[in-house]
């Protein structure tokens, strides 16, 4: 597509947690993670659900259509939480990122779990139906960017000028930003991992300016199906990512 044809797009509303662990013991986790997997499976208000590993690294990749949704899936898998950390696995940090009136409904939970709340800041979606009935295997690939903010009045135009070029992109699904204080994260998933390579070359002059000095990268992330994970290898070993390949799970939303 090109800048004169782009979709419509929906709100950037959807609530997501992004938990990462360091595995202990992996023959321990393993059932519980399964445990996670099928238990979320059920809940109504779930977009996609699985885990990510890299090496003794683990994610929870998780949507959900709001802040209310969060919650009774934090109620629904309590003892799951509770027997992955007694042993098999070592919470290193949360995050919770949603729209400012959907983390509110959250900030006792994350006081309680020491999680940070990056509140959206601008973005959009092609999700047209973010929790479908069916349960497909999980195929998203998404980027995980995290920025501090050296120069904000600076960063603005270009977090804009990123908004604008990705929603040209026929492979992206969603694509944002979200803060918490001078912390800045990008919130972007894509169909597979061409649509990865095709973001990153139409906004090249972006990641450019924006680095220039608006704002600093901390560290990047690709997560995907192992398949499309060898196809941004050599970008990831230029950027310096890691490569979180999915293990396992399931996504619910339809794309326009």
């Amino acid at each position: 597509l090109g800048a004169s044809a782009v979709r419509a797009a929906g709100p950037y509303k959807f609530c997501s947690i992004h938990p990462y662990f360091t595995i202990q013991d992996e023959a321990a986790a393993a059932p519980i993670m399964a445990e996670f997997v099928e238990k979320t499976k059920r809940e109504k208000g779930n977009i996609w659900y699985g885990w990510d590993k890299v090496g003794d690294k683990l994610f929870c990749s998780e949507a959900y259509v709001d802040g209310d949704a969060v919650l009774a899936h934090l109620e629904n898998v309590g003892p799951c939480i509770e027997k992955i950390l007694a042993r098999p696995c070592k919470l290193e940090s949360i995050e919770f990122h949603g729209p400012a009136s959907e983390l509110e409904k959250l900030k006792a939970t994350a006081d309680s779990l020491g999680a940070a709340c990056y509140a959206v800041d601008s973005g959009f979606s092609f999700m047209n139906v973010e929790n479908g009935h069916a349960a497909h295997p999980r195929s998203l690939c998404t980027i995980h960017p995290y920025f501090t903010i050296l120069d904000e009045a600076a960063a603005r135009d270009v977090m804009d000028e990123f908004v604008a070029r990705s929603k040209t992109e026929a492979g992206c699904v969603y694509y944002g930003w979200t803060k918490v204080g001078d912390k800045l994260f990008c919130r972007e998933g894509y169909a597979d991992g061409d649509a990865v390579l095709a973001h990153l070359g139409n906004v090249g002059s972006c990641i450019d300016k924006l680095l220039a000095g608006p704002c600093k990268l901390e560290r990047i992330e690709f997560h995907g199906p192992a398949a499309e994970l060898e196809k941004l290898k050599k970008t990831a070993a230029n950027l310096g990512a890691a490569l979180y390949a999915h293990d396992s799970g399931f996504q619910r939303y339809e794309k326009a």
